[in-house]
């Protein structure tokens, strides 16, 4: 087994922005994925990176490239974890309470645009620090 790793600093501002399926997305994608040859295994290590999964899918251009998203992955684990322990939540429609500090910009539609408008609130976190 060989094990590849590279850094993709850009993508997290970029999902940030919400700009994962523009012309600056693809390009970014392009140039990050330009030197990955012969793979058969892609692994999404960051949280950030499933929300380009489309753009990489398109990049590769291969569907015999394997892509792992590791919030899936962890996601299996914890319901299979919680189920185990009988802790899973029997309600049916959850309430999402999600708090930032920035509401600026396009966090809000980010959110949004992840939770699939699914019942959540977002609630901005005022934080003054005191200066020393």
């Amino acid at each position: 087994v060989e094990i590849k790793d590279k850094a993709c600093p850009l993508l997290a501002p970029l999902a940030e922005e919400g700009w994962t399926d523009n012309d600056i997305a693809k390009l970014t994608i392009k140039e990050y994925l330009k030197d990955i040859k012969d793979i058969d295994t892609l692994i999404l290590g960051c949280t950030h990176y499933p929300l380009f999964k489309n753009v990489i899918e398109a990049e590769l251009n291969n569907s015999n490239i394997n892509i792992i998203n590791t919030g899936v992955m962890v996601a299996k684990e914890v319901n299979s974890i919680l189920s185990q322990n009988d802790a899973l939540s029997t309600s049916v429609a959850p309430n999402y309470n999600i708090y930032i500090t920035d509401i600026e910009g396009n966090s809000a539609s980010v959110i949004n645009r992840i939770m699939k408008n699914n019942n959540e609130s977002i609630t901005n976190l005022n934080i003054n620090l005191a200066r020393i």
